[in-house]
């Protein structure tokens, strides 16, 4: 009994290698899957975080060099600006803009949405200058 034992052993080893040389092998790829698919989402929204920063940024300088601070001078040059902050987006971080695939249109809606937000940043900037003037520009006494 025991040689046959030995001999199905034998002839079933090359069977069991193989096998297990499959499944290493199947497990191996679905690690590098998954390992690959958390770094590209890793990258993707540090690129995300990038563009949208670079809108903000672009908005604020842009709204803060036009704007009178007035509450209308967003609506008054919204078209101009927008352009103009496209033009800045994708030539400060072309590669966050090119490795998103992100097109004009989905931009320029990006920084509609940020406009508001650099509004309001100027604006509060723009009071707190005004408030320090107002403030060393009394006389002492």
């Amino acid at each position: 009994m025991s040689a046959v034992l030995d001999q199905t052993l034998t002839a079933l080893a090359p069977q069991v290698a193989a096998f297990a040389v499959a499944v290493f092998a199947l497990f191996a790829t679905w690690a590098v899957v998954q390992l690959k698919t958390k770094l590209k989402v890793d990258t993707n929204t540090a690129l995300y975080q990038s563009l949208y920063r670079t809108i903000g940024n672009a908005a604020t300088a842009a709204l803060a060099a036009r704007s009178s601070g007035a509450a209308g001078a967003l609506q008054a040059a919204a078209g101009s600006i927008v352009d103009d902050i496209l033009k800045t987006v994708k030539a400060d971080n072309a590669e966050a803009v090119g490795r998103l695939g992100e097109s004009d249109d989905a931009l320029r809606t990006k920084i509609l949405a940020a406009l508001p937000d650099a509004q309001a940043k100027v604006a509060t900037a723009r009071a707190a200058t005004a408030a320090a003037a107002d403030v060393t520009s009394r006389p002492l006494g």
